[in-house]
């Protein structure tokens, strides 16, 4: 393992660029997780399509809630919640993420995308009550 972990420590110090790519590929598959994320251990998983529509859509109705919520306080309780979100994450760049590593964070996403269907709901009916 140390010996692994030295030969890692090297490439990346021989290879910036090429780290700083991976590490943003595994964020965006920690939060958009691909198809084959979904069988990497061998089983086959039902649904799968189904599971990544529901996850990719939850995921950027969060981040729309968490934007609206920073843009409508930027130093009120979104900034926490984006801390609380975000910074989990973090510490998945420069590993190959997996379904399980979003367990820190899928409750919270979701509560977000339910609050951005408010949001949106209360934004709609507002709307329609002006017209």
């Amino acid at each position: 393992m140390d010996r692994l972990a030295a030969e890692t420590a090297a490439w990346e110090r021989a290879h910036p660029l090429e780290t700083v790519h991976l590490a943003a590929r595994h964020l965006v598959e920690f939060w958009l997780p691909p198809r084959w994320s979904w069988t990497i251990f061998g089983n086959t998983a039902p649904l799968v399509l189904p599971r990544q529509v529901f996850l990719w859509a939850t995921t950027f109705a969060a981040f729309a809630a968490l934007a609206w919520r920073l843009v409508q306080a930027p130093l009120g309780p979104g900034l926490y919640l984006a801390s609380v979100l975000l910074i989990p994450s973090l510490t998945y760049a420069l590993v190959q993420p997996i379904q399980r590593y979003r367990y820190l964070v899928v409750l919270l996403t979701f509560f977000l995308a339910a609050d951005f269907a408010a949001r949106v709901t209360a934004y709609a009916a507002k709307r329609r009550a002006k017209a």
